[in-house]
């Protein structure tokens, strides 16, 4: 990640006996340069069975600010979205028919978050793992680092699936955190579908190798990987995965090895409590005030159609809905460039509404 200075970190999760992992990246810029206009500070959250730096593929393509020499020169062979309006008339873009401002934006920090029980934050609670989850307890493990974090930028929460249900659950339960949510593929109940899926193969995940060549040689080779992107899985490859030791047969040596960060077991879990988690989720969305963008997969059992997507673009007060034609719910993993682009050019609309650029008060 040569565009940022990269620190890890350690929150206090809300329960007094559990921990935060978190890497914080802050942009290099030039020693001369000197970051203009509404400095924003991005607050991520992956999904499940995933963990923090999952979002660097993103990162490394994202505009970090909104002058045109920040913007990526080629993404590759990006998707085309597909724009829901909001059916109460607002929205969280400002819409092409309108005259365009330019208000003047950059990014000066982004904080990635392991839910408790993901990533880095498995080993910090170790004793912890194989518990029930809530939904409910990431969200409120999200409003104590914001918390712990103090900041006085105009802050916005960017999630998916676990991680953007997360970050509308954290807005519903501490209205105001956010001045505005990026929301990729959150889990709100619009789609029986949902309710239909057995997640019982979870706890058959493989999570053992010996090299770390060998997930990715497997990884290769596994048809739930085929429509992750090759930056998606070298990520997941380098910090998926930690080292154990693997003890042996009686009067043999123990062997080291390679196993998921994320227990099966604990991902199921998370599967699990989406089912009572999103049907909560869904039917409170709509008291959020804040602008909120969802970013939905064409191909996705989240949003089928349009009228699930109509339906996304329409949950809250100021939210809008873009579809990506040809992905499914791993977006952030199918196709990074699409993310990074899409939540770009939300960052261009969100700072030119005036809500946004509003001064906020330490929490």
């Amino acid at each position: 990640m040569d565009r940022f200075t990269v620190t890890p970190h350690v929150f206090y999760a809300a329960r007094n006996d559990r921990y935060i992992a978190a890497k914080e990246y802050v942009p290099r810029r030039e020693a001369s340069a000197v970051p203009r206009g509404c400095p924003l500070t991005l607050v991520t959250m992956h999904a499940a069975g995933f963990f923090k730096e999952i979002w660097e593929p993103v990162l490394a393509t994202l505009p970090l600010d909104n002058m045109p020499t920040s913007l990526p020169a080629d993404l590759g062979n990006v998707p085309e979205c597909i724009s829901f309006v909001n059916s109460r008339g607002y929205a969280a873009a400002v819409l092409d028919s309108r005259p365009m401002q330019r208000n003047e934006w950059h990014v000066e920090r982004i904080m990635a978050l392991d839910a408790w029980n993901h990533g880095d934050s498995s080993a910090l609670n170790r004793d912890k793992l194989g518990r029930k989850f809530s939904w409910m307890s990431a969200a409120q493990d999200i409003i104590d680092v914001v918390r712990q974090l103090g900041t006085g930028s105009t802050l916005v929460g960017v999630g998916h699936s676990l991680g953007g249900s997360s970050m509308l659950i954290a807005q519903l339960l501490q209205p105001g955190l956010f001045d505005a949510l990026f929301a990729v593929e959150p889990v709100l109940a619009f789609s029986r579908e949902l309710h239909d899926i057995n997640f019982e193969h979870v706890l058959k995940r493989r999570r053992t190798w010996a090299k770390q060549a060998d997930f990715h040689k497997y990884s290769s080779s596994h048809r739930f990987y085929d429509t992750w992107d090759p930056r998606a899985k070298e990520t997941f490859t380098r910090y998926g995965l930690r080292p154990i030791e693997i003890p042996a047969a009686k009067g043999k040596p123990n062997t080291s090895g390679f196993v998921l960060k994320c227990h099966p077991r604990d991902e199921y879990e998370c599967f699990q409590a989406g089912q009572v988690d999103s049907v909560w989720t869904r039917d409170h969305v709509n008291e959020i005030i804040s602008p909120t963008r969802f970013l939905m997969g064409g191909l996705s059992s989240c949003c089928p159609n349009a009228h699930f997507a109509r339906a996304h673009a329409s949950a809250a007060l100021l939210s809008d809905a873009r579809v990506a034609k040809g992905l499914g719910h791993l977006l952030v993993i199918e196709s990074p460039a699409t993310v990074s682009r899409e939540l770009g050019r939300f960052l261009n609309d969100l700072t030119n509404l005036q809500s946004a650029l509003q001064p906020r008060a330490q929490l």
